[in-house]
């Protein structure tokens, strides 16, 4: 809520404050100079050491910190997030909690965990670099399936080829998204040419675009509601993908008592063991 000329004028006070300039503004997108970068490096620290001061003050304070705050991809629906936040809020009765949660796409949820603006994130364990630097609670394993309108020539199969599914147009989530990382890179890896491929950043306006048309999609298997979109039909991929849904956070961060008790209550009730797939 805050609009453009307004940030701007911050931005030219600091940098005049600072004696740097901060951005290039040279094209439409802004990017950090080189001393826009070391800024960011020490912002970024010091907003870390105010988090974890007012972590340590914690305990002395006549009323805990109740905030729980959680960066998801979009399957909170579709894989049962809110009923989980429900189930431990049932649970914990110490105090009333305070969930901040949204939706992003999976580069935007890391970024916001790294830079600490939120704690736990929900994410899809595929195309996350050094996925050492974090603890991970397998959720769900998800497999990829042909999507098309129950009309289609392709409906009818119990299986289908990606070769096959090359001959139509193609439709996947947006760019940014892990799952269309892992259908890009499973042509790639079956040197099979992509067909023109429409993309979309919702999975159910991409299930409307597949209505009544050639169009096709890969998607996983939990994001496809037949029961809402009774003219859809999934086909299994002969080859198939599967993606690793989990609940992540950043080793060696501290956290507030709320946090690690959902942290606690999710790896005793919702962790999964690894399939062997």
């Amino acid at each position: 809520f805050v609009s453009q000329s307004s940030i701007s004028k911050q931005i030219k006070s600091l940098e005049d404050e600072l004696g740097v300039i901060l951005f290039d503004r040279s094209s439409y997108h802004r990017f950090f100079t080189p001393a826009g970068q070391v800024f960011m490096r020490y912002a970024e620290s010091m907003l870390t050491l105010r988090r974890d001061m007012l972590l340590e003050l914690e305990p002395f304070r006549e009323e805990y910190s109740s905030m729980l705050r959680i960066g998801s991809i979009p399957v909170v629906s579709s894989y049962g997030i809110g009923e989980r936040l429900a189930e431990f809020q049932n649970r914990y009765h110490e105090s009333q909690i305070d969930f901040d949660m949204h939706e992003g796409n999976q580069y935007d949820v890391i970024r916001e965990l790294n830079n600490g603006v939120i704690d736990l994130a929900v994410v899809r364990l595929e195309n996350i670099a050094n996925l050492k630097d974090y603890d991970t609670l397998l959720y769900a394993v998800d497999e990829f399936v042909l999507v098309c309108d129950k009309a289609h020539p392709l409906a009818k199969r119990q299986r289908v080829s990606l070769d096959v599914v090359a001959k139509y147009p193609l439709y996947l989530i947006g760019k940014k998204s892990t799952v269309n990382y892992l259908v890009i890179r499973r042509f790639e890896e079956e040197n099979i040419p992509l067909p023109k491929v429409g993309t979309t950043s919702r999975h159910k306006i991409l299930l409307e675009l597949l209505s009544r048309s050639q169009n096709v999609s890969i998607l996983p298997k939990a994001l496809v509601d037949l029961k809402n979109y009774p003219l859809m039909a999934t086909v299994a991929l002969e080859k198939p993908i599967y993606s690793q849904v989990a609940l992540i956070r950043l080793k060696g961060r501290k956290y507030n008592k709320i946090t690690r008790a959902f942290w606690e209550f999710w790896q005793r009730h919702h962790t999964m063991i690894p399939p062997a797939l």
